[in-house]
């Protein structure tokens, strides 16, 4: 899938794409260096060795004599992993060391006054480590350095790589580190009805997901709720069936009491009905706290 026809003043600054196909980043790293090197301008290119062979292929399909160019210094291919190893000190890029990397290639590339444009996926790589603080880090020293040398920077994301909402943040980052953000090639649509209809789209799918979080959010509210509702009845009950206990052992020890009597003095009618009045009321009172153990039980299973 070609980009051609892409705006023009899209091709200035420090720009971002993310894609979905590598055959889609092959096209649009030749669409943004291929002009300018029919023409007077340098690029430097940045890359895995599988992505250079896919650019430079496409760059020679074009009739870019990269040999020559790369005699005149008008083009410079570097690998990313190599360069990277260059400046990163303790999982980390040193902005003195990426200085004394990057900027000699672009002065170079520069020479003659000429108009630069680079392909860079360092940022790419860092992030696929998970080196996510690395990655937004070095998009940010790639803006410094165009402070001080003038170039035009593409850089390029595998949209995959940012599937999980953790990845919000950063993403944002990284789209706040560029002049221009351009989607993977899914919603790359050059009319403009067609492209208002998918952001259109896209709105809809966010307002969605919104009301769906407050939704979430008052559910999970209302659970929190009623755990702790929960927790109190347990608690209760835990403190009911700890006094029940203590007043079930009460009455065992006048019934004791009472039958010892009985049992001593059983000559003695009026001793005895005395007891068995003891032993009475204490077992009636034990029925009613049984009773009570019992409903306790009922509601704790549900009945």
């Amino acid at each position: 899938m070609a980009t051609n026809g892409m705006d023009m003043s899209m091709s200035d600054g420090h720009l971002v794409q993310y894609y979905e196909e590598e055959g889609f980043l092959y096209d649009r790293v030749t669409d943004f260096m291929s002009n300018g090197l029919r023409g007077r301008d340098a690029a430097v290119l940045i890359a895995t060795r599988a992505h250079r062979d896919g650019v430079e292929s496409r760059l020679v399909r074009r009739g870019i004599d990269l040999a020559d160019l790369t005699a005149g210094g008008r083009y410079h291919a570097l690998d990313a992993r190599d360069t990277l190893s260059r400046f990163m000190v303790d999982g980390s890029p040193d902005p003195h060391r990426f200085a004394n990397t990057i900027g000699p290639v672009i002065r170079t590339a520069r020479s003659g006054d000429r108009r630069v444009v680079a392909f860079g996926e360092m940022v790419a790589l860092l992030w696929a480590e998970g080196n996510r603080d690395a990655a937004i880090r070095l998009e940010e020293l790639w803006n410094d350095l165009a402070r001080r040398e003038t170039f035009a920077l593409l850089c390029a994301y595998p949209i995959s790589h940012f599937d999980d909402a953790a990845h919000a943040r950063p993403f944002a980052d990284i789209n706040a580190a560029h002049t221009w953000v351009t989607p993977a090639e899914s919603y790359s649509i050059v009319e403009a009805d067609e492209r208002n209809r998918v952001i259109a789209t896209l709105q809809q799918k966010a307002a969605a997901l919104e009301a769906e979080s407050k939704q979430r959010e008052g559910l999970e509210a209302a659970l929190r709720g009623k755990i702790d509702e929960l927790a109190e009845v347990d608690r209760r009950k835990d403190e009911f069936l700890a006094m029940l206990g203590h007043e079930l052992r009460n009455p065992l020890a006048p019934v004791t009491t009472a039958l010892q009597i009985m049992r001593i003095h059983e000559s003695e009618p009026s001793r005895v009905a005395r007891s068995r009045e003891i032993v009475e009321r204490q077992i009636e009172h034990m029925t009613r706290l049984i009773d009570d153990l019992l409903d306790v039980s009922r509601i704790t299973r549900g009945k």
